[in-house]
């Protein structure tokens, strides 16, 4: 707890294991990030390490804020974002913030293997960005940074190589 009543909890290094994306978990979540979460429909077991931090900035705060940097890894698990994606396997470390203007979330993919429709794709791995209502990947994800070049995301599939920009747009928040 600070002087001028606002307080702050900080996790260094949590680790959960076998986190499921269920109702209990997404109401936990801040309620913008736990929408764009139960809109992705993210099954199966979820393990998570990383540092998490939840700030009040003072007595009439009326929004608690959050940050994140942590990475998920994730073994046979499926999700829906615009297509099916099933048997997943690998990791998205992601990072980013929660307070009263709103969530984002960026990302990096690095997952071995996944299934889109019967396909299967390897050595998936690229940038992403995650708001209320979209999803960017690739180049898409890095609109407007400066620090580097934009990368698409790129996967092994029929012995070659797949290169996308993607944007997927999640229901609305009502």
């Amino acid at each position: 707890v600070f002087a001028g009543g606002g307080w702050q909890l900080r996790f260094d290094r949590l680790t959960a294991d076998r986190l499921h994306c269920d109702h209990e978990l997404i109401a936990a979540l801040p309620p913008r990030l736990g929408h764009a979460v139960d809109r992705l429909r993210v099954e199966g077991p979820l393990n998570m390490s990383g540092r998490v931090q939840f700030d009040s900035a003072g007595p009439n705060a009326g929004e608690l804020a959050s940050s994140w940097d942590v990475v998920f890894d994730i073994e046979n698990g499926s999700m829906q974002c615009g297509l099916p994606l099933d048997h997943i396997h690998g990791e998205v470390r992601l990072y980013g913030g929660s307070g009263p203007q709103g969530f984002y979330s960026r990302g990096e993919l690095h997952v071995d293997s996944m299934f889109c429709r019967d396909i299967q794709l390897t050595n998936i791995r690229g940038p992403l960005l995650i708001r209320p209502t979209q999803i960017d990947l690739g180049s898409e994800a890095e609109r407007g940074r400066t620090d580097a070049p934009p990368s698409q995301i790129t996967a092994n599939v029929f012995g070659g190589e797949l290169s996308v920009d993607a944007h997927v747009q999640l229901d609305s928040e009502t």
